[in-house]
């Protein structure tokens, strides 16, 4: 997507930017799937983890799509090494004030769901996710599978330190995952990034989603560096 134009998913008008949040002087690091190079990925370190998932063009607009049939899309970093998000990184320390998105999407049922946010780490074993662990945030914004792009931000409390922020939620990922960790673990050692179209603690049905991402930014704080 060109940020210039603000040109939208699937050619579309953007619908509108979901919740206002004052973050003082800001900028912003925009990740696009537009002029890749034959050495590149494609996807820019993305995926949905669905097995059904490229890199679509309309209207000149390049995007990352999936078609699945799941009961919950996740847009991941990858770990392979591709996304320059994560990796052993110090959130805190490169003052990552939050994350933005533009999304669409449609499923077999006209879907209203909740946009969650989570931050992982993979305790030292980037192969095995049973002893991740992280936190994760609902935002309080929904998704609704009606075809119409919208933008998400995701405010991430980076600079909070000694307990778990507001709203934050611990997340024992696997049967082998640690109970006991702190907000400042994760934080400074961020190995995975994820949007859910969920709730991580709700149930749902199986069902086709076809979804497509763009302009995934990254909003940093100048006054924290």
């Amino acid at each position: 997507m060109k940020t210039s134009t603000r040109q939208a998913l699937f050619g579309l008008a953007v619908a509108g930017c979901c919740t206002a949040v004052a973050l003082g002087a800001l900028i912003r690091i925009t990740e696009n799937f537009e002029n890749i190079q034959p050495h590149e990925d494609p996807q820019r370190g993305w995926t949905f983890n669905s097995g059904d998932e490229s890199v679509a063009q309309r209207n000149g607009n390049h995007y990352l799509r999936t078609s699945t049939d799941t009961w919950g899309v996740t847009l991941s970093t990858k770990t392979d090494g591709s996304n320059r998000l994560v990796g052993n990184r110090d959130y805190r320390r490169e003052g990552v004030a939050g994350f933005e998105i533009t999304t669409a999407g449609t499923a077999d049922f006209n879907t209203l769901r909740d946009m969650s946010i989570s931050l992982v780490n993979d305790n030292g074993t980037p192969g095995d996710w049973s002893d991740d662990f992280g936190f994760y945030h609902v935002t309080g914004q929904m998704m609704r599978f009606d075809g119409s792009p919208r933008t998400y931000r995701y405010v991430v409390p980076s600079q909070h330190t000694g307990s778990t922020p507001t709203g934050w939620v611990a997340w024992s990922i696997g049967p082998n995952s640690p109970t006991e960790f702190t907000w400042d673990q994760v934080i400074t050692d961020v190995d995975e990034l994820n949007f859910h179209y969920y709730h991580p603690e709700n149930f749902y049905i199986f069902q086709f989603h076809h979804v497509g991402v763009d302009n995934i930014r990254t909003v940093i704080n100048t006054d924290w560096r």
